[in-house]
């Protein structure tokens, strides 16, 4: 909506430690410097995103797990997307999804059908219970 606020650091590092975790030879740290050296007073969370993926991008050169790490941030980016597309949340780190796929899925089925993208039996089944099963993990693979 064009309105300013401070960058959330917490967030930030939040992302980055999970697009980090379980692979070896990364360092979050080092992300975190080299987006923060592209970032200015007023930049906006879309370019904060593209500054993440693009910097850890920049280093799978120098170590291939970083491409996960890309991947992984991009990801993120996709996922604030569709939230904020169903009015589910405006953004989720990969751990907040546990419990958001559970109000995620019918939201989806909903646009789905709504759009006649998906066949509105779909919204018979407990989807719910459906997204409560989601194993959020998987994700990450």
């Amino acid at each position: 909506d064009g309105s300013l606020a401070p960058l959330d650091m917490a967030r930030l590092n939040t992302i980055i430690s999970e697009a980090c975790e379980g692979l070896a030879e990364v360092d979050g740290d080092l992300i975190q410097r080299d987006t923060l050296k592209n970032l200015y007073d007023g930049v906006a969370i879309k370019d904060v995103n593209t500054a993440l993926v693009m910097t850890a991008r920049t280093l799978v050169e120098r170590e291939p797990n970083y491409s996960f790490v890309t991947a992984r941030l991009l990801m993120d980016t996709l996922r604030a997307e569709g939230l904020g597309f169903l009015n589910v949340a405006e953004s989720a780190t990969h751990h907040e999804m546990a419990d958001l796929y559970a109000k995620a899925l019918p939201a989806y089925v909903e646009k789905g059908v709504e759009f006649e993208l998906l066949d509105p039996a779909l919204k018979g089944y407990d989807l719910e219970r459906l997204g409560k099963a989601i194993d959020h993990e998987r994700d990450q693979q």
